[in-house]
C-alpha cells in the first residue's frame, strides 16, 4: 500500500518540497507512507475501489483516537525509523521533513470542528486509472460515511487544482496555511 501512495504523491507539491531528490523520492515516499500508516493506521481505515487497489484512500476517524499516551509511544518508536531515512536523505532533509509535517499538519481541524470528525487523509489513484471515476467513488464513499455517522468531514490538499474537484463534492476551503512556497487548502464538507 505504501508503494501506491508513494507513486500517487510523487509529484505532489508537499512531497516535492520535503523530498526534492528525484533519484530517491520514490524510496523515501514508500518509507514515509509505511511509517505514517504504521503510526496512524489504527485510527482509520483503508478503503479501495477494487481488489487490485487501483484507487485507495486512508480515512481517519477522530473517535478512534482515544489514548494520547499510546499515540506518543508510537510516535516515539517511529523516531527510530528516521535512521532508515538516512539511507536516502541527509539529516538536513530529515529536519525539513519534520518541520514541514509540523507546519502543514491537520491541527487546523480542532479550530474548525468541535468533537469527533472524519478526515479524508490520503486519496490515491494509480496513473492508468485516473479519469475513470475512481476518486469520485472514494470521495462519495467517505461523504456517505460522514452522513451516516452524522460527523463533519474534512480534508486538505496542497494542490490548487484538487480544490476544484473537492468543491464539486460540496467541500469549501475554510483556511489556507502558507509555508515556504506552498499553500495547504483546508476543506470542510458542507
Amino acid at each position: 500500500m505504501a508503494h501506491l501512495f508513494a507513486e500517487a504523491f510523487y509529484d505532489d507539491p508537499l512531497y516535492l518540497y520535503m523530498f526534492p531528490d528525484n533519484t530517491t523520492r520514490i524510496e523515501v515516499l514508500e518509507l514515509f507512507f509505511r511509517t505514517y500508516l504504521d503510526i496512524y493506521g489504527k485510527y482509520g481505515d483503508i478503503v479501495t475501489t477494487s481488489e487490485d487497489l487501483t484507487a485507495i484512500a486512508y480515512i481517519y476517524y477522530e473517535e478512534r483516537f482515544e489514548n494520547k499516551l499510546l499515540y506518543y509511544k508510537d510516535l516515539f518508536f517511529a523516531t527510530f525509523r528516521l535512521i532508515d531515512f538516512l539511507r536516502f536523505i541527509s539529516l538536513k532533509d530529515i529536519r525539513r521533513m519534520i518541520k514541514t509535517v509540523k507546519k502543514m499538519s491537520s491541527n487546523w481541524i480542532d479550530e474548525v470542528v468541535q468533537g469527533n470528525y472524519i478526515h479524508l487523509d490520503l486519496l490515491a489513484v494509480q496513473r492508468d486509472y485516473r479519469g475513470l471515476g475512481k476518486a469520485k467513488q472514494l470521495i462519495e464513499y467517505v461523504i456517505n460515511e460522514a452522513k451516516v455517522k452524522n460527523l463533519p468531514l474534512t480534508l486538505e490538499t496542497q494542490n490548487l487544482d484538487n480544490t476544484e474537484i473537492y468543491k464539486h463534492f460540496n467541500f469549501e476551503t475554510v483556511e489556507e496555511i502558507s509555508y515556504e512556497h506552498m499553500v495547504q487548502y483546508c476543506m470542510l464538507h458542507k
